[in-house]
């Protein structure tokens, strides 16, 4: 099958390097060392977890990690780090995202729930639906600095 991420496929010695290679260039361009990795195209292999995990705090994920992690709940403690995956329908087009974010805040359960958008599909759509998403939204979600806080350092 075709693999769309370039991680997928790379033995975890090789996935390591190349988590180095990146955050050293961060660096070297003055930048924080980010604590959140979000995996190219949702994905990355089960054997690359723990490369992840030793140089993040969050790992988050997509639809696209069920066939090599399995399916989680989200958020979870994996290995020393958040495990973050997002799911439909919570996962999509803003308009898709809408009605469970909706159902969601009218529970009030005060979970930590990603929803994940694609900018290009928000584009395509004219960003209509991402306003309308973002205005139901406002006041009920958390930012990351939020989260981050809430782990251990």
């Amino acid at each position: 099958p075709r693999r769309r991420s370039e991680l997928s496929g790379l033995h975890a010695s090789a996935t390591g390097e190349l988590l180095d290679t990146a955050l050293a260039e961060l660096e070297s361009a003055g930048l924080s060392r980010p604590r959140v990795f979000v995996a190219p195209y949702n994905s990355f292999d089960v054997a690359q977890y723990a490369a992840l995990a030793s140089r993040f705090d969050v790992i988050c994920g997509g639809p696209e990690t069920v066939r090599t992690m399995g399916f989680h709940p989200t958020p979870q403690w994996r290995d020393g780090a958040l495990y973050l995956p997002s799911y439909r329908p919570l996962y999509g087009h803003a308009r898709e995202v809408l009605s469970a974010a909706d159902a969601l805040i009218a529970m009030e359960l005060g979970l930590w729930s990603p929803i994940t958008l694609h900018w290009g599909w928000e584009l395509d759509d004219g960003w209509a639906d991402l306003q309308a998403l973002v205005t139901r939204i406002a006041g009920t979600v958390a930012h990351w600095d939020e989260l981050l806080g809430a782990l251990a350092p």
